[in-house]
């Protein structure tokens, strides 16, 4: 019972929309929460890229949108590894462009102020492909009975 109530708490406001995108992820459960949330948050930004891309009138804003959405679809359905590692990498590329635009002309004539949102969607694709790389991967470790470990090392075995 307290635990259940410690597990409320923890995933109740502020702190739980934090606990459920930054927390740690111990189990699969756990890892399959994070890679579904931060897919769904991808989708949402599409939705307001898509929107922006239109009143502004930016192409490239609607084909970020596109790629967005495509890849949040694929890491939502199928929490694939491939497409969380894409989507970081669609998303650091615009991170570094700025950062070297940046330091080649001391200032940034579009204001700037896309840096930070640019800065939290890496962040949240890096986690998604943390959390994709934590689903599919090895939790309980090698057990104790296993081959590999039993196997003698160095001059006992006359390698």
């Amino acid at each position: 019972m307290l635990k259940d109530v410690i597990e409320l708490q923890q995933n109740s406001g502020l702190h739980g929309v934090l606990n459920r995108h930054f927390g740690r992820i111990d189990t699969p459960e756990h890892a399959l929460m994070a890679v579904r949330s931060i897919a769904k948050a991808f989708l949402w930004l599409t939705v307001v890229a898509a929107i922006a891309g239109l009143i502004l009138a930016r192409p490239t804003t609607i084909i970020d949108a596109i790629i967005w959405a495509g890849l949040g679809l694929w890491l939502l359905r199928r929490q694939s590894r491939v497409a969380a590692c894409l989507l970081l990498v669609v998303v650091v590329i615009p991170l570094i462009s700025w950062a070297l635009f940046f330091v080649s002309h001391s200032f940034y004539p579009f204001g700037g102020g896309n840096i930070f949102i640019q800065i939290a969607i890496t962040a949240m694709a890096w986690r998604a492909a943390y959390a994709t790389f934590r689903y599919h991967g090895n939790w309980k470790g090698l057990q104790p009975d296993s081959p590999a470990q039993e196997m003698p090392v160095g001059r006992e075995t006359g390698i």
